[in-house]
């Protein structure tokens, strides 16, 4: 028998297609609940912002206030422009007070930490380069790689070891850090660590509060706070990408400049 479809011809099949009803209100309850948050964010973060007006007066105010993008006396283009100005402070520093906050280690007074005996930059050994490697006065040393988007994190343990013996360094008498963006702690936690002898990473945030502390809490001299003033207010801006106003979508930039001005205002250990 020959098939044939024409069995099908009699029947009445109605398919009704429903399509689900959309409530676009939705959008404005969420528009109107982000606004609620930033409006609050906003509110506390003008208020600290107040704080440190008065508190940095004398450098003429809360270091946001200024646009840093066109700084032009000392050089910002390179990686090595921001580690200049990093062992500058540190080197020069009467108090000790800026590294012992940012470095944390914990079982040094805050003296060994001021007027290094050695301040060293760039120094290369066997195919290796240090961006940073101080020597306190209790004759510890302390190495730093300093990092705005270098992608090429592992390298920092080879470097850390080729230091340790160019400056025949005990284990207990040599402390390796890496300064990252916030962005790159997650690639550096990827990086397959060292137990024997592992690096600590301070981000640039870390840095910016212990700069703020130093500015208020410290007995520097006040050349040293002009000095240090200028490098917050670029790292600030140009590297943290902290603002002088802000919009809605700004909410995750408002939580980072709120953190690091209420940090900045605690002056404890």
């Amino acid at each position: 028998m020959k098939n044939s479809w024409n069995i099908f011809n009699n029947w009445e099949y109605t398919h009704t297609v429903i399509y689900p009803k959309f409530d676009w209100s939705i959008f404005d309850v969420l528009s109107s609940s982000l606004s609620s948050v930033f409006t609050k964010k906003m509110k506390t973060l003008d208020s600290l912002k107040m704080k440190w007006d008065k508190k940095l007066n004398q450098y003429g105010g809360e270091p946001s206030k200024y646009n840093w993008n066109k700084f032009r006396p000392l050089r910002l283009s390179r990686e090595e422009d921001w580690s200049d100005w990093l062992i500058y402070l540190i080197s020069e520093s009467k108090t000790g007070y800026f590294a012992s906050d940012l470095f944390h280690i914990h079982k040094f007074d805050m003296d060994v930490f001021s007027s290094p005996l050695i301040s060293d930059r760039e120094i290369s050994y066997s195919g290796h380069r240090a961006d940073i490697v101080i020597q306190w006065k209790n004759k510890t040393y302390t190495h730093v790689e300093v990092k705005i988007g270098d992608e090429n994190l592992s390298k920092t343990y080879g470097t850390a070891q080729r230091m340790r013996l160019f400056y025949k360094a005990p284990e207990n008498k040599w402390f390796d850090y890496i300064l990252l963006l916030d962005n790159q702690v997650y690639d550096w936690l990827s990086v397959i660590q060292e137990n024997e002898h592992p690096i600590k990473y301070i981000t640039w945030n870390n840095l910016a509060v212990s700069l703020r502390k130093s500015l208020i809490y410290s007995e520097e001299s006040i050349t040293w706070k002009v000095w240090a003033y200028s490098y917050l207010g670029a790292i600030e801006q140009r590297l943290l990408h902290l603002k002088k106003e802000y919009k809605v979508s700004d909410i995750l930039t408002i939580d980072e400049s709120i953190n690091i001005l209420s940090e900045g205002l605690n002056n404890g250990k």
